[in-house]
């Protein structure tokens, strides 16, 4: 993990934003960056939008950069709903020794990161849009898997 995030934060300006609590994330942050030198700054839970669901939503929008360079990495496409094509869904660390996740992951942003706008390229990989209004998990499985008549 701290190679990956060491690579990147040589390029990129890397921000933490998580929808945990602040109070149990910095004592994280303090291990995995104690010299700040990795994370410009770091946004909580405090800092999103709760849905009536329950659901806690990042909204880039309280961030002062433009969109078109951002790219905001969860294991909950919810929490990039407000910016579904700055989402990146990453699957959540268990611990595994031999997960590749994280490498494939930075493999991916840099290459997203030459495009003039992160927004296109992501869009087209990820094809979130397809699935924006359809109600259930079964009517995603249904669209997913057409197949074509």
């Amino acid at each position: 993990m701290m190679e990956c995030l060491n690579r990147l934060s040589k390029k990129y300006e890397l921000m933490l934003f998580s929808d945990g609590l602040r109070e149990v994330h910095t004592r994280i942050m303090d291990k995995i960056d104690p010299d700040n030198k990795i994370f410009s700054f770091k946004l909580y839970r405090e800092h999103c939008y709760q849905s009536e669901d329950g659901f806690y939503v990042k909204d880039l929008r309280v961030i002062n950069r433009t969109h078109d360079s951002m790219v905001l990495v969860d294991n909950s496409t919810c929490c990039f709903g407000y910016q579904l094509s700055n989402g990146v869904p990453i699957v959540p660390f268990t611990g595994d020794k031999s997960d590749v996740e994280l490498l494939m992951l930075t493999e991916y942003l840099e290459w997203l990161m030459e495009k003039p706008d992160v927004r296109k390229p992501n869009r087209d990989h990820f094809k979130f849009h397809m699935y924006i209004g359809l109600e259930s998990m079964q009517a995603v499985y249904n669209k997913i898997f057409k197949t074509q008549e």
